[in-house]
Order: C-alpha cells, then sequence, then structure tokens
C-alpha cells in the first residue's frame, strides 16, 4: 500500500508541473481519497475526480486497480476544469451550452498533453448523432434545469448517455482544428458562447462537414 501511495504521490507532482506550463494557476490543491465507486472501474480505470471550485481538485483511487495512464488523464481534465473556475463563478449554475462546452475544453486539453485514446465519453455518438442531438437541443442551450443537464450528460428515454460529453468533445475538437493558433491560455480565457460560434461543428441539419 505504501509503494502504491509513493506512485501516486510522485505522478501527481510530475503531471501537475506539466499541466501548469500549459494553463497557470496561483496554486492547485489536490485531494486524494479511496475509490468507493466499483462499478465506474471498467469505464474510468479506478479513478474518478472531481473539481468543485479554482485551484482544488478531489480524486478517487483504487489503489487496487488504477493505471498510472488513468490517473494521469483523470489529472489533466480535472485540472482543466480547475483553472476555467478562474473565469467564472464556480457557484454559479451552468447553462447547458456552458456545461457542453466545460467538458468539452477538460477532455481535448486531456488529448492535447497527456495523450490516450478517445475516452469513452467522448465518442458514444458519433459526428451525425451529435449534430441531430445538438440541433434538438437548440431551443434549450440556455437552460440552467438539472434536470435536462442530467438526461442529456447521464442519458434517459431521449438521450444516449454520455450524450452531452459526445457533443461537447466534439464541439471542441473543431473549433481546435479551426483555430490552432490560440494556445490553451487564450481558448480557457474565452466565453462559451464565442466559442460555439467560432466553432465549425455543424449546427444545422442537413449540414455535415
Amino acid at each position: 500500500m505504501l509503494r502504491e501511495k509513493e506512485k501516486i504521490e510522485k505522478t501527481i507532482k510530475f503531471v501537475t508541473e506539466k499541466f501548469l506550463n500549459q494553463l497557470s494557476l496561483p496554486s492547485i490543491f489536490i485531494y486524494v481519497f479511496p475509490w468507493l465507486g466499483k462499478k465506474y472501474d471498467s469505464a474510468f480505470g479506478g479513478v474518478n475526480g472531481f473539481a468543485p471550485y479554482a485551484n482544488t481538485i478531489y480524486l478517487f483511487i483504487s489503489t487496487k486497480k488504477f493505471s498510472p495512464q488513468s490517473l494521469i488523464e483523470t489529472i489533466a481534465h480535472e485540472f482543466n476544469h480547475a483553472v476555467l473556475f478562474h473565469y467564472r463563478n464556480s457557484s454559479e449554475e451552468m447553462t447547458l451550452l456552458e456545461a457542453l462546452i466545460f467538458e468539452g475544453l477538460a477532455e481535448n486539453f486531456r488529448e492535447d498533453v497527456v495523450g490516450g485514446k478517445t475516452a469513452s465519453w467522448s465518442k458514444a455518438l458519433n459526428m451525425n448523432q451529435c449534430q441531430k442531438a445538438l440541433f434538438g437541443l437548440k431551443g434549450s442551450l440556455h437552460s440552467k434545469g438539472y434536470n435536462l443537464y442530467h438526461d442529456v450528460f447521464f442519458g434517459s428515454k431521449k438521450y444516449k448517455k454520455w450524450t452531452g460529453y459526445s457533443i461537447g468533445y466534439n464541439l471542441i475538437k473543431s473549433f481546435i482544428k479551426e483555430h490552432p493558433e490560440k494556445s490553451w491560455k487564450e481558448i480557457i480565457k474565452i466565453k462559451p458562447e464565442v466559442i460555439f460560434e467560432m466553432s465549425n461543428f455543424p449546427k444545422k441539419r442537413g449540414c455535415n462537414k
């Protein structure tokens, strides 16, 4: 157990320093807790995370099942969230559009800085399915209703599980492709509505690219 704890600590310190070269933070506090979500092992590789507000990350780790890669990828994703909270009030409820951008930024940042395969939640829908789902949500993008958020991101009779994550991922992916000159330090400061408009992600039915 001690050996695993040392491995986790070294990994956290190493990758956090790497991420600080991409996105600046005055300080970062990372809290590590025992893993309690066995049902998520297959999807998250024994590691889950949560960034409740700026400068802070909570990590939940199964010392018996986690892999260094899954730990690194989770930290990268949550690190992006922790930085983004410097540019918006973490206590404010997000609109659905902000949530899509929020998750899309984090997962594209993770891929860019540490690599790895496309996450299962990012490819739950293909591009055409994402476009169709986004078109159907166009009248609700400024909604702050939790029920809609929960349905779009975690699934319901109407929405496939992880729909929101897939839309956000592909939307930001298209934005980065369209604007390769922008660094992460620039991107993180752009308002979600502006990113949405600047992205070439298909926003209308029948306009596949």
